[in-house]
């Protein structure tokens, strides 16, 4: 159920960045030749004005086809001339007239369109956490030893360590509260760590168990990223527990504003660390980790989960403006040279 949720979160994100493209283009009397809910075989569909609106079989994402997408093509000459696409679309751009042709619009109107995407999908993340912050309240650490988080791929998931198993000892050391274990982790550097764990089972009853788990290196410390701290950090992985703090509502909004902040921040500097090789990719994270950890938060509550679609939402926004042929941030570069060549 997990993975369902988390491919539906995946979908709807995808669907509101096109919807972006999409809302800015008909704002500016572009010509928009289909928007689909969805992608596959059509179940759906029906034509409004000049648009297309479809449903399709695969009910992830979505999609829009701007009319004059090809910059090779201004005039309808050179759509005559051109062999690599379909009547029907040649006869809908004649039909439209070329001022309503994507690429024949100035550079301002290129610009929004194609930077709606990611705007989108960050306002879409900012609604998100107002709604979580304004229905949950604030999530603060608690400063007891009991695990709230484990990171995917540290050593502590490696190690076979859960979300809520209470950490006795390290190393024959007692633990009082969640703020000790950091100093004993960074003491012992990357020597292995011997924990003495309770956990309880899904029958209610107390388990005691030894784990052993060796800390690595913190690639991706922020701070060290910007050369705020130079002095290495070592992890296993593992996060404290929460509890909801409730706030007024109202004052949702400015913190799910500082939310989206963090969060674009660390995006950003994720990827300088990823291109400068400071962080590897598998820090980062791919697809498959991205629905683990989607799943993984549907499973825990409504709260995380929205947490996570904010994540996600600003990290879609942040490398969909990658200056990058394929993605929006290509697209707006290819604008810029345009503009700049006259």
């Amino acid at each position: 159920m997990g993975i369902l949720v988390a491919i539906v979160v995946l979908g709807v994100l995808i669907f509101v960045h096109e919807l972006g493209h999409f809302l800015v283009a008909k704002y500016f009397g572009i010509g928009v030749m289909e928007f689909s809910i969805g992608f596959g075989g059509l179940i759906y569909g029906k034509k409004v004005g000049d648009t297309f609106y479809s449903v399709r079989a695969i009910p992830l994402g979505g999609y829009v086809r701007l009319a004059g997408e090809d910059r090779s093509i201004r005039t309808v000459e050179d759509l005559e001339k051109s062999e690599d696409i379909a009547e029907e679309e040649k006869e809908y751009l004649k039909r439209i007239g070329e001022d309503r042709w994507f690429y024949n619009r100035g550079f301002w109107q290129k610009f929004l369109v194609v930077l709606a995407g990611p705007v989108f999908n960050i306002l879409f993340g900012y609604l998100v956490t107002v709604i979580n912050y304004g229905v949950w309240g604030l999530f603060t650490f608690v400063d007891k030893p009991i695990v709230g988080a484990v990171v995917p791929g540290m050593p502590a998931e490696r190690a076979g360590i859960k979300k809520g198993d209470r950490i006795l000892k390290v190393d024959n050391v007692k633990i009082r509260s969640w703020s000790e274990l950091p100093i004993i982790v960074g003491e012992k550097n990357n020597k292995p760590l011997k924990l003495l764990i309770e956990r309880i089972d899904e029958n209610g009853r107390k388990k005691i168990l030894h784990i052993k788990v060796k800390p690595e290196l913190d690639k991706s410390d922020i701070s060290a990223i910007v050369g705020e701290d130079k002095v290495p950090r070592y992890r296993i992985g593992i996060l404290a527990s929460k509890e909801p703090r409730p706030i007024p509502f109202f004052d949702a909004f400015k913190y799910a504003g500082i939310a989206v902040y963090a969060v674009a921040r660390n995006s950003i500097f994720g990827l300088i660390g990823l291109i400068s090789g400071k962080v590897s990719l598998k820090v980062v994270g791919g697809p498959i980790t991205i629905v683990s950890q989607t799943a993984q938060s549907a499973k825990s509550s409504i709260s995380d989960l929205l947490e996570i679609t904010l994540i996600i939402s600003v990290m879609l926004a942040i490398m969909n403006l990658l200056p990058i042929p394929i993605l929006d941030g290509g697209h707006i570069l290819i604008f810029i040279i345009e503009a700049i060549k006259g």
